[in-house]
């Protein structure tokens, strides 16, 4: 299929019109507001289909008992969609797939989920309103500073099991991370709910692949009072934790996320 086929597939009406008849299809909703939605309503397996920014890619985003992963799909010129190792020869078989509760999950992570609850795209709302009683000109009330945005972190997380060098011990251990926010927990196992210690990203000043540990797939965070050394099974899982935590220190970047 040339290229301009492609991108008639792409932004067909057809295709959109038959992703549309899912009630867990929510167009281009971004990955932020997706996140939002599954963390504040959801329950662990809810997850819905998006558009990618990038094209000839969706999302599926899904809730875990913690944070909410996001697999990316993709459709190639021919209409193939690739699911992880799966394929599909069309968009309306992998459509049937989502619809039979498979199980998903991520090995680096160490999170399997089933797509259990679809989180519907259009909710009935209330007409209720609160009535505006209150309400005086900018200039009755002078700012003492101009109005900007808060600081919104992202809400993007990942867990996963990476080995940690200690602090006063320079042994490594293995221990289980949860980025949440703008928080970095890690504790013993697993199963454990209080954690060893929770690092606060908006300190960390810089995040960097290191070498000097000679150890394979390593970075460290530097903080004020200390440099925290981690070790990755794989360089992808090593540059996918950098991203993020990257992308966190720089919540007004332009980070490319799906």
């Amino acid at each position: 299929m040339a290229e301009s086929s492609f991108a008639r597939l792409l932004n067909s009406d057809h295709l959109e019109a038959r992703l549309r008849t899912l009630v867990f299809y929510h167009g281009k909703l971004p990955r932020h507001n997706a996140e939002a939605l599954l963390l504040a309503n959801g329950t662990t397996g809810s997850f819905l289909l998006r558009r990618s920014k990038e094209p000839g890619k969706y999302v599926v985003s899904v809730r875990t008992s913690s944070n909410v992963l996001h697999f990316v799909v993709e459709l190639n010129v021919d209409g193939e969609v690739t699911f992880g190792e799966k394929k599909f020869s069309n968009m309306e078989k992998f459509m049937i797939h989502l619809q039979g509760q498979p199980m998903v999950g991520s090995t680096e992570a160490g999170t399997v989920v089933f797509l259990s609850t679809p989180y519907p795209g259009v909710v009935d709302e209330p007409s209720i309103y609160t009535r505006l009683s209150v309400h005086h000109e900018g200039g009755t009330f002078p700012l003492k500073m101009p109005m900007t945005p808060d600081r919104v972190y992202s809400l993007a997380g990942k867990s996963g099991y990476m080995v940690k060098q200690g602090g006063r011990v320079k042994s490594w251990k293995k221990r289980w991370f949860v980025l949440e926010r703008n928080e970095l927990k890690y504790y013993n196992n697993r199963e454990d709910t209080k954690p060893i210690d929770t690092l606060l990203i908006s300190r960390c000043s810089k995040v960097q692949q290191d070498i000097s540990q000679n150890k394979s797939n390593c970075f460290s965070l530097v903080f004020p009072e200390r440099t925290y050394y981690m070790q990755t099974t794989t360089s992808e899982e090593r540059q996918q934790w950098m991203e993020l935590i990257q992308f966190k220190m720089n919540p007004g970047n332009k980070h490319n996320c799906l």
